[in-house]
């Protein structure tokens, strides 16, 4: 299985090389909780949601078995996430990304890839695996398991294989199809009983399933479920996945994973098809999913492509190997040509025969580099919104720029002489870049967006002791994420519907925003809340844009013979905020028709925010109705020069406007 090529046995296996192995690992272990820390934005929405999921499997043993959660990810962090919350996440995701990266290496190693401690660094460092690592997603625990198959392949353990490969499933559902590879290798050599435990994950996620349900079919029904669901996402392209594949691992092992790719021989094929024939149809998987069926890829996500990462590892060492064979290519050991019997012809001849393939092994990377060089200008030139989609309207051309900096490095050493120092230099060079790329597409930031940082204000709103202390109804996730609120407890938190409307007590507050509370999830729309009475807007918040991110209500329906302030307590931890105080001012006009405690609170509001239309507006009003027409109006001009909705219509009614 050892691959017996002198021509690219050019690293000796030393001891030394461990504790580069442990240094690559260590500053990626070190960097990846640091980024955790600096700020705890996660991958998308579904990390949230089986986070949530998990700690839930306390009271609902389901969760344990769920199809959409994995029973792997839930058994593997049910335990880190009770005992540590989203730090277990992180820390446990990272350790097991670092496990990936070591049996990587030792994969590489064993397999007699040269230069094995840089398939660590192309496993570790791919772009998207380390941005997900730190979250509750299933791509990077997949491709741990993938790792260790490729680890237990190498060193031709084959009931390890099997064991492992039997976790396959339940960690991502689809990796079904991967199994029929990892039969080849225990067929090939005769372990035939081996093969039936390809399967035990498979029978013991049967098997729970008939235990909690007592159906039979239970598991099956689970399986097929999402295929049921309507595709909101629409499908892609047949070519989504491979124009967007840099994105996903990273100039570096972009460039040396079609490089290795390219210069493999066909009989590379036959013997690491489980190498390179997994990853393909691994590839094609995706690519099929995305492109016709609704298997839970229809959206196309780029990130379903992480649980490939160790093959295209190994695949882009390969490629680098390439590389340093062409830049140091040794003279044939067997040469084609001979001149006669002199010692000093067959010399001749063997200089000549490594010119020649030295010559072919350049000129093929020169000729590579030429194209990926062309198809970036061309098909990566647009950018890349949300990690997913080109934005044809916008250019971006750091791809390109950065590719060809690449290239750059990769054939600049062909100018020097062959040295142990220049090779040295060139895989720093190539790994900076690789981590620098990632590092930057991947920063604490990259999965912070528009309405994560609105209901970051909103959740820092609310976490006030009177809001605290009272159950809070909302259907984003984010806010508990945010806010630190303990899901689980449902003294304290609940969904947003039309029953949770209709039978809350009063006190309870509503947070309504406009996507989980949109058609695709409850439909509950604004009105229904703005326009009922018993509902009362406390605060909200606007984008830059001036588009409403969500709205804080309060459900109160007045007591008869209690004149109790539905805001006061409030008031308490709210006094200095202009937005609560005039919706109070509105509130104590409308509703108690005290109109001195709500000219009192709408002069707080604009003295706290000097520019909030709105506040002028109903202050012009609340003085109407103190009949003073002069300030009335004053006010009300001022609302109409800062363009107030339904300023002019009032300033008519009121007999200020002709």
């Amino acid at each position: 299985m050892k691959q017996n090529n002198p021509a690219l046995t050019l690293t000796p296996h030393k001891p030394g090389w461990l504790r580069a192995d442990l240094g690559i690992l260590l500053l990626f272990a070190t960097v990846s909780i640091y980024w955790f820390y600096q700020a705890n934005y996660t991958w998308d929405d579904d990390a949230m949601t089986r986070f949530f999921n998990t700690r839930r499997a306390t009271r609902q043993p389901i969760m344990f078995i769920d199809s959409w959660n994995r029973p792997l990810f839930v058994v593997l962090f049910y335990y880190p996430v009770l005992l540590f919350g989203k730090a277990g996440v992180a820390f446990t995701m990272t350790f097991l990304t670092a496990v990936s990266g070591y049996m990587v290496g030792k994969a590489a190693k064993n397999l007699g890839y040269p230069n094995h401690q840089m398939a660590i660094v192309f496993m570790v460092f791919q772009t998207f695996l380390y941005g997900i690592t730190r979250d509750a997603m299933t791509e990077p625990l997949a491709a741990c398991i993938i790792s260790g198959g490729l680890w237990m392949f190498s060193t031709r353990r084959w009931l390890g294989l099997a064991i492992i490969g039997g976790l396959l499933p339940l960690a991502r559902t689809e990796l079904i199809i991967l199994l029929p590879f990892w039969c080849i290798p225990l067929l090939a050599n005769r372990k035939y009983l081996y093969v039936l435990v390809l399967g035990w994950g498979l029978a013991a996620w049967w098997l729970g399933w008939y235990i909690y349900s007592g159906d039979f079919m239970a598991f099956f029904h689970d399986l097929l479920k999402s295929g049921s669901k309507k595709n909101r996402y629409e499908h892609t392209s047949v070519f989504h996945h491979l124009n967007k594949y840099v994105y996903v691992l990273g100039i570096v092992v972009f460039y040396f994973l079609f490089l290795g790719f390219l210069t493999s021989r066909i009989r590379m094929y036959l013997q690491h098809y489980f190498l390179y024939l997994q990853f393909i149809a691994g590839f094609l998987l995706y690519v099929v999913f995305a492109a016709y069926l609704d298997l839970g890829q229809s959206g196309g996500a780029l990130r379903n492509l992480i649980t490939l990462s160790p093959f295209a590892a190994l695949i882009s060492l390969r490629g680098l190997n390439y590389w340093v064979e062409a830049w140091r290519l040794p003279v044939a050991d067997n040469p084609a040509v001979h001149t006669g019997d002199k010692k000093k012809g067959n010399k001749k001849a063997k200089e000549d025969n490594g010119l020649y393939r030295r010559i072919i092994h350049r000129s093929i990377i020169i000729a590579y580099s030429i194209a990926i060089v062309i198809i970036a200008a061309n098909v990566f030139s647009q950018k890349l919104v949300s990690r997913q989609y080109y934005d044809s309207e916008e250019k971006d051309y750091m791809i390109l720029l950065l590719l060809i900096l690449c290239v750059v490095i990769v054939i600049l050493p062909f100018f020097f002489i062959a040295g142990k120092r220049v090779r040295v230099f060139f895989f720093i060079c190539i790994t900076g870049l690789q981590v620098c790329f990632t590092l930057y597409y991947e920063n604490p930031y990259s999965h912070k967006n528009k309405e994560r940082a609105e209901m970051n204000k909103m959740a820092a709103l609310m976490n006030v002791p009177s809001i605290n202390k009272a159950k809070v109804h909302c259907n984003y996730l984010w806010y508990y994420w945010a806010s630190g609120r303990d899901i689980l407890d449902t003294t304290k938190n609940a969904f947003m519907d039309s029953a949770s409307l209709k039978n809350a007590p009063n006190g309870s507050y509503f947070l309504w925003e406009p996507h989980y509370t949109s058609e695709h999830y409850t439909n509950i729309p604004l009105t229904m809340l703005s326009n009922d009475t018993t509902f009362l807007p406390l605060n909200f918040v606007v984008t830059e844009e001036e588009e409403l991110a969500s709205i804080l209500f309060m459900k109160w329906e007045p007591v008869p013979g209690s004149a109790t302030d539905a805001m006061s307590e409030l008031s308490k931890d709210w006094g200095e905020n202009a937005k609560f105080n005039y919706f109070r001012g509105v509130y104590q006009r409308d509703r108690l028709r005290n109109f001195e405690q709500a000219l009192a609170s709408l002069n707080k509001a604009i003295q706290l925010d000097p520019i909030m239309k709105d506040a002028y507006l109903h202050r012009s009003v609340t003085y109407y109705y103190l009949h003073n027409l002069a300030m009335a109006c004053t006010d009300i001009q001022t609302a109409i020069g800062m363009h107030a909705n339904d300023a002019l219509n009032y300033g008519r009614q009121m007999g200020c406007v002709k």
